[in-house]
């Protein structure tokens, strides 16, 4: 198998050395800490919605996105799937409906009425 490219997620990717860090990579690698403050000033400093797109399986990140709405005082609002990998996950320290300033959507037209 040949794999020309390589495509992920790319926050806590880390170069070895300066040479590497500075050819390689557009920003210095962020702690979920450094992502949450982040969030949360670009939460609080913007009007209106807004839109944080990551994977549903990405927990961690999850919490972030949780702990910004939280310190910004926003909603985070996930669909169905994220609730549902929450739910089948059974820890009550992620995220998940019922949970304060949390919400959940159904598509219209998924059958979910």
């Amino acid at each position: 198998m040949n794999i020309d490219v390589l495509l992920c997620e790319g926050t806590h990717i880390r170069a070895d050395n300066v040479s590497q860090a500075s050819h390689d990579v557009e920003e210095p690698a962020r702690s979920e800490e450094d992502v949450e403050r982040s969030l949360a000033r670009r939460m609080h400093d913007t009007e209106g919605a807004v839109m944080v797109i990551s994977s549903a399986q990405n927990i961690d990140r999850l919490v972030t996105v949780y702990r910004a709405c939280l310190k910004a005082g926003r909603t985070l609002v996930t669909d169905l799937y994220t609730a549902s990998i929450v739910a089948a996950i059974g820890r009550e320290s992620i995220p998940q409906p019922g949970f304060r300033a949390t919400r959940s959507t159904f598509p219209i037209g998924s059958g979910c009425w």
